[in-house]
């Protein structure tokens, strides 16, 4: 760039130094101007121009390309201590770090069973350290309440009172009479040690005889086991199936015939209250009324009267019926139903509510039957097991 400037500032100080006849001669035909000149004109005129210029700073630029690699003066490698996924990056590509400094992050449910194990144990240790630190009020408590007992204790040993005193000579006598029972035993203790060698002994023979029955078994014992418990279990089997069942099922069967007797019953009375119900379908204190039944179902006035019940109804609105259905609507006598009244079934009176009364009994009845009839067969069972148990056993056996 320095170059470029002196070059030309140097060039247009000589223009300027010439005289005219010197610039005339040195500057024609020479450089663009001229040139231009000479197209134009047709050659140099007489009075010869003087070229000026600005003098200006140039920046030179020169670009190079080239390729290569460039390797820090410093350089390391880093090893994770652990497998594991990576969660999060703490730093990016050109940052500056420093010792200590957090990089990466693992994922803890990738992390090794060890690392889990260490981290749980560097928690609890914590804990440890702050439960030492900071201890809590019931601790100090304690601790103090344990300092005061070891005092005390060291204080009763040191210092022993007579109660302790005595409660020590009454162990140490103990122990001595203990002793000398065993060095010279009562005539109780040999008595008792005796019936106890005894009791051994039997329970001793009993053994030999049970193993001297497995090394030589009395065949003919064994066979006849075999047929006693077969016999046992033929008739196990055989009350299974007509001892007990059969009175059971019986009861039971009986039960279920009262029920429906029961409940026969109880329709019966209910139908005779039902029959004595007077249908109110018309009511009113200062009125004279009629009681009414009708042999075929009809309706009037918005209300259906149907065969059987009795009704109801004001005078006129009985004649009126009367008179539109002639024989269909018949006239009743006036009566009062008591729904509480007792009905005689079969010659038996009742009221609803006994008869009622009676069908709770029944079904009563008939499930203390059934459950006999399980007791029943659950025994039977149980005894054709224990028959059957000693059929294996004595077939064992042989």
């Amino acid at each position: 760039m320095q170059r470029a400037s002196n070059q030309q500032s140097s060039e247009s100080a000589g223009g300027f130094g010439k005289g005219p006849s010197e610039s005339s001669r040195g500057g024609r035909g020479r450089g663009p101007f001229g040139f231009v000149q000479r197209l134009i004109r047709g050659g140099p005129s007489e009075e010869e121009l003087v070229e000026t210029g600005e003098v200006v700073l140039l920046d030179a630029e020169r670009i190079i390309d080239a390729s290569g690699t460039l390797i820090a003066s410093q350089s390391g490698e880093i090893y994770w201590e652990t497998s594991g996924i990576v969660a999060k990056v703490m730093v990016e590509v050109g940052d500056d770090v420093s010792k200590g400094d957090v990089l990466l992050e693992l994922d803890p449910l990738s992390a090794p069973q060890n690392v889990i194990m260490a981290q749980a144990d560097l928690i609890s240790a914590r804990k440890d350290l702050d439960a030492l630190l900071n201890p809590t009020d019931l601790q100090i408590s304690n601790a103090q309440k344990s300092v005061a007992d070891a005092i005390e204790e060291l204080d009763n040993i040191e210092n022993p009172t007579e109660s302790s005193v005595a409660q020590a000579n009454q162990a140490v006598a103990d122990t001595r009479d203990a002793l000398n029972e065993l060095k010279s035993p009562s005539a109780a203790q040999i008595a008792a040690a005796e019936q106890e060698i005894a009791s051994k002994k039997d329970a001793l023979r009993d053994q030999q005889e049970a193993l001297d029955d497995l090394l030589n078994p009395d065949i003919e014992a064994l066979q006849d086991a075999l047929r006693d418990a077969k016999f046992d279990l033929a008739r196990a089997e055989q009350d299974i199936e007509l001892t007990d069942i059969g009175t059971a099922t019986s009861a039971l069967q009986n039960a279920l015939d009262t029920l429906d007797d029961m409940k026969e019953r109880q329709v019966s009375v209910q139908k005779a209250i039902d029959g004595c119900v007077v249908h109110k379908v018309e009511e009113e204190d200062d009125r004279d009324y009629m009681q009414l039944t009708v042999t075929e179902e009809l309706a009037y006035s918005g209300y259906t009267y149907l065969v059987g019940p009795v009704y109801q109804v004001f005078e006129e609105t009985g004649n009126v019926l009367k008179d539109t259905y002639g024989n269909i609507v018949e006239h009743q006598l006036f009566r009062i139903c008591d729904s509480t009244r007792a009905v005689s079934v079969d010659g038996v009176t009742r009221t609803l509510l006994e008869a009622n009364e009676d069908v709770s009994a029944a079904k009563e009845r008939l499930r203390e039957a059934e459950l006999q009839v399980e007791r029943t067969r659950m025994s039977n069972t149980t005894a054709w097991d224990v028959a059957a148990k000693k059929v294996v056993d004595a077939q064992e056996d042989l």
